[in-house]
């Protein structure tokens, strides 16, 4: 679980920006977080069924543009267009996680390799992505 202790790290732009937990934010982290304007998105992945079914459920939770492409270079694209603020950032936890990378192995090694790369883009411009897998 992201404590309140930690949840400081995850307002700040860095490269490194997936963690893995068992539980997700703690209702204090989550708190700290909202106060601070950072926004927070939901992403269930339970009972995923490959790389359709991921994007369509990114699309929903992050508000995806409908010119949105369902694929990887799409994804990759988009996350790079995000309307984020440096006053706000981005915390996307992603909900069953582990049941995912074990029935869905490489669909979520290509979205962490998505992520991290969307988080190097969003450094430079000083603001925070961060996607917690619980």
């Amino acid at each position: 679980m992201i404590t309140l202790e930690q949840a400081p790290l995850l307002l700040r732009p860095v490269r490194e920006a997936v963690w893995f937990t068992k539980e997700g934010l703690s209702p204090d982290a989550r708190t700290f977080l909202l106060q601070r304007g950072c926004q927070i998105a939901h992403l269930d992945l339970d009972g995923l069924e490959g790389a359709a079914d991921l994007f369509k459920r990114l699309a929903r939770v992050l508000s995806f543009p409908k010119y949105f492409g369902y694929n990887w270079d799409a994804l990759d694209e988009v996350l790079a267009d995000l309307e984020l603020s440096a006053e706000k950032g981005l915390v996307l936890v992603a909900h069953s996680s582990f049941e995912a990378w074990q029935s869905e192995s490489e669909v979520m090694g290509r979205l962490v390799a998505a992520w991290l790369l969307a988080a190097e883009n969003w450094v430079d411009r000083n603001v925070s992505l961060h996607l917690v897998m619980s």
